[in-house]
């Protein structure tokens, strides 16, 4: 298959879901197909990522970087984007869903398009400006008129699409798994958990996180991503860190934790890569709501989707962190289940379905 990989990101910032695409497209290369990934916004940043032998095409901006001036820029560029596209023409056009701007569908509609869905984004573009807000929900349907094809992350993503009738295939991230053991370097006898976010996502629940060390001071609570000050002993706010410094974290912690307030952002199943990342690691977690691949099993603490599912559950959260202090889970399954190599062949496979529809 000649597949494009078109999406609205940074292809020159390091970031997870960038190395999820690499990753991604690396496996479709080596399994024979031709993989151009194209983003249709620009990069500040002229040295290129590699992309592991995967043609990249991206769009250089001296512009600040700013949410109208990206928004801009697609507008101006979609003919040189849709000249480009047409230059390539793909037999199938992988599309991680984005926002919709002027020139997008009249490229869509000259391809096979599948398109992943990651988030609830009904839900989520609601913390955008009312402009973004409004541009997205008019441009959403008409993106949706053009898509042959869907792939959620969650099978509850995929019942929010209910109503369009085109083949869907739920398939929840994957990741690089590092398969040499893993050791853990112990600083302490009390109990350590992790927490890696970003500022701003209210589904985190980093509020909850604070109320759990309120009540249960005899843990030590490392919360990464998120900088401010903490007026508690047994609680260290980072900021940003770079992998290897949050994996010298990792190597002595316990216990890591996940969003805890999932239905802030309209969902109770997840299928995040830091989770992922936390199992990579072989740390058993906490979780508000459940993973899609996860679910049921012994590494995590399934709470409730709800307001007071950490308030309502201290001695479970107690209990479980005690019983997992020392201990690492074990990742054998996981890593069969949930690497990169597995996911991406399940994806081929959907893929070349659009493919048979065009011969």
């Amino acid at each position: 298959m000649k597949i494009l990989y078109l999406v609205d990101f940074d292809l020159n910032s390091s970031s997870g879901i960038l190395n999820k695409i690499v990753q991604q497209t690396s496996i479709w290369t080596k399994n024979g197909h031709q993989v151009q990934v194209l983003s249709t916004k620009p990069s500040r940043n002229q040295k290129n990522i590699d992309f592991q032998g995967v043609i990249r095409k991206s769009y250089y901006s001296n512009k600040k970087n700013s949410s109208l001036n990206n928004y801009l820029f697609k507008v101006r560029s979609s003919s040189i984007i849709n000249k480009d596209i047409r230059r390539y023409h793909p037999d199938v056009i992988y599309y991680r869903q984005g926002i919709w701007y002027p020139g997008l569908t009249k490229v869509l509609k000259l391809y096979q398009v599948v398109m992943e869905v990651n988030t609830n984004d009904l839900i989520e573009i609601q913390n955008e400006t009312i402009a973004r807000r409004i541009i997205y929900k008019f441009g959403r349907t008409k993106i949706l008129n053009h898509i042959n094809g869907l792939v959620t992350v969650t099978t509850e993503l995929n019942e929010l699409y209910s109503h369009k009738n085109v083949p869907k295939v739920t398939i929840g991230n994957g990741y690089l798994f590092d398969t040499n053991e893993i050791e853990k370097n112990r600083i302490s006898d009390r109990p350590q958990l992790v927490f890696v976010g970003s500022p701003n996502c209210q589904w985190h629940g980093v509020d909850k996180i604070y109320y759990m060390a309120k009540k249960i001071p005899e843990f030590d609570f490392h919360i990464i991503g998120i900088k401010q000050e903490s007026n508690l002993n047994n609680v260290k706010f980072y900021g940003y860190l770079a992998l290897d410094e949050i994996k010298k974290i990792y190597s002595f912690c316990d216990v890591a934790i996940g969003s805890l307030s999932l239905y802030k952002a309209g969902v109770n199943e997840s299928s995040t890569l830091k989770v992922r990342e936390y199992l990579c690691n072989a740390l058993p977690i906490i979780l508000g709501g459940y993973d899609v691949d996860m679910k049921g099993s012994d590494y995590i603490l399934e709470l409730p989707n709800s307001t007071n599912n950490v308030k309502d559950n201290i001695s479970t959260i107690k209990e479980f962190v005690l019983y997992w202090t020392g201990k690492n889970i074990d990742r054998t399954n996981i890593i069969r289940k949930l690497s990169y190599e597995t996911k991406e062949k399940e994806r081929l496979v959907f893929l070349s379905k659009f493919l048979n529809e065009n011969t």
